[in-house]
């Protein structure tokens, strides 16, 4: 199997757990590096945004547009984060994936995507947050309550109250 000579003393099982912890470090690297690749791009992408609103010539459309832009990229940097997070917030099959239809939901309320997965309890909040989780399980009957759960910061308890609280629409 592996007839290196460095570990030619060893037992083979010690020999193989050695193998597949360095594979098991290598992968985990691999996925840092991907997060800080992912997190440079967010940042030159608002830089960018940040330069153009500079570009404008009126004081309050450039304030304007500063602050949008930072906006934007908090919310792009909070949406990657999860998705880097939760792996399950994929598009899958040309279905829209969860987070466009978290969007979509909201549309029309005071709530945003980070209020919908944050740990705030405010009733009203509760009511959109439960009418997201209703509606992301109806476009995606495949995904597990655990799934649902990791895409919501929720246990898949909670996933299982808000479909039974939300039965009836």
């Amino acid at each position: 199997m592996y007839a290196e000579p460095e570990f030619s003393m060893y037992n083979r099982a010690f020999i193989t757990k050695v193998h597949e912890k360095r594979r098991r470090e290598a992968a985990a690297r691999q996925r840092a590096q991907t997060a800080e690749e992912r997190r440079l791009r967010l940042e030159k992408v608002a830089q960018e945004k940040l330069l153009r609103a500079k570009r404008l010539k009126d004081d309050e459309e450039r304030k304007a547009a500063e602050q949008r832009a930072l906006r934007e990229a908090e919310a792009a940097r909070l949406v990657d984060e999860a998705v880097a997070r939760y792996r399950c917030v994929f598009t899958i099959n040309g279905k829209r994936n969860a987070k466009d239809i978290i969007r979509d939901t909201c549309a029309g309320t005071p709530w945003g995507l980070a209020d919908i997965i944050g740990h705030r309890r405010n009733k009203d909040l509760v009511k959109v947050r439960y009418a997201c989780i209703r509606a992301v399980a109806r476009e995606h009957p495949e995904k597990t309550l655990v799934q649902m759960g990791k895409i919501f910061r929720r246990d898949h308890t909670s996933i299982i109250a808000a479909l039974r609280k939300t039965a009836g629409e």
